[in-house]
């Protein structure tokens, strides 16, 4: 079986075009917001006629749906890059290591021990047999 093929790298060109939807976007948005609320106080204001707060909620609803598909098609955009970015790590330079490795655990080699008894456990030893009739 094959390895698949590293995705391109994207070109300068979608960059700036990916870099220009967002900016353009957010302005959407925002003019979106603007008239969602003019639409919402108009449908909501006492001075505005029943024919007219109609047409003002309907287009509340409208401006409402188009936001939302405005966002969800950020949202897919948003994936669709973090995807491709993913494949790019994983896909990418396969010489390199990726991060940090497991080693395998060996056993530690035999120190023999040269450390000697202290003087003084010596002392209280003898010092312990002398008084102690018995031995």
């Amino acid at each position: 079986m094959r390895d698949p093929e590293p995705p391109n790298v994207e070109s300068e060109a979608m960059q700036a075009i990916r870099a220009w939807r967002a900016t353009e976007r957010k302005k959407l948005i925002e003019s979106m917001d603007k008239l969602l609320a003019l639409a919402q106080r108009l449908a909501e204001s006492q001075y505005t006629r029943s024919s007219q707060r109609a047409k003002r909620t309907r287009l509340a609803g409208q401006l409402l749906w188009y936001k939302d598909q405005i966002l969800r098609a950020m949202t897919w955009e948003a994936l669709d890059q973090d995807v491709h970015r993913l494949m790019r790590d994983v896909y990418g330079d396969r010489n390199q290591p990726s991060g940090p490795r497991l080693q395998r655990i060996t056993p530690a080699p035999f120190v023999p021990t040269i450390v000697k008894k202290r003087q003084e456990d010596d002392d209280v030893d003898k010092a312990s047999r002398d008084a102690d009739p018995e031995k």
